[in-house]
C-alpha cells in the first residue's frame, strides 16, 4: 500500500473510534440527565403492579387512532406479527 492510502485508512479509523466514543458518551449523558425520569417509571410500574387496575392515558382511543395511521407502528405491529 501506498503511504497515502496508510495514513487515510488510519484517519478513517480514528474518525470512527472517535465517533463511536461519542455516540457512547452522549448516551451516557442521556442516561445520566434522565435517571430521575426513569427511576419515576420504574416507581410507576411497581405502583400499576400493587394495584389491580392497569394505569392509562386520559384520551388512550384518540393515541390508538393515532398509533393505526403513523406508518411506523403499523411496521411495528407487521413485524411483530411475523414473529409469533
Amino acid at each position: 500500500m501506498t503511504d497515502c492510502s496508510m495514513i487515510r485508512l488510519d484517519l478513517v479509523w480514528w474518525v470512527s473510534r472517535v465517533a463511536v466514543l461519542g455516540v457512547f458518551f452522549c448516551c451516557v449523558a442521556l442516561m445520566l440527565y434522565e435517571r430521575d425520569a426513569i427511576s419515576g417509571l420504574r416507581t410507576l410500574r411497581s405502583r400499576e403492579k400493587s394495584m389491580s387496575a392497569p394505569f392509562t392515558f386520559k384520551r388512550i382511543d384518540e393515541i390508538r387512532e393515532a398509533r393505526s395511521r403513523w406508518w411506523i407502528s403499523r411496521l411495528f405491529k407487521w413485524i411483530s406479527s411475523r414473529h409469533q
